[in-house]
């Protein structure tokens, strides 16, 4: 529940685009994995990777496979 509201938090002071928002949503999308609750995680995971990929750049080493 925490997560969920600081990304709402995030959204409305940062704006849908900032990095910091981006982390969270990545975090909520780790708590619903962790439950294993695939279809509520994968989108928040897509929407995280977007908001890095356009921020840092597709090829930054953050985003890089392990």
């Amino acid at each position: 529940a925490l997560y969920s509201r600081l990304a709402v938090v995030l959204e409305k002071s940062l704006g849908p685009k900032h990095l910091n928002l981006a982390a969270a949503l990545n975090s909520l999308a780790g708590v619903y994995l962790a439950q294993k609750n695939y279809a509520r995680a994968a989108p928040l995971s897509r929407r995280a990777l977007e908001i890095f990929e356009n921020s840092l750049g597709p090829e930054h080493p953050h985003l890089l496979p392990t």
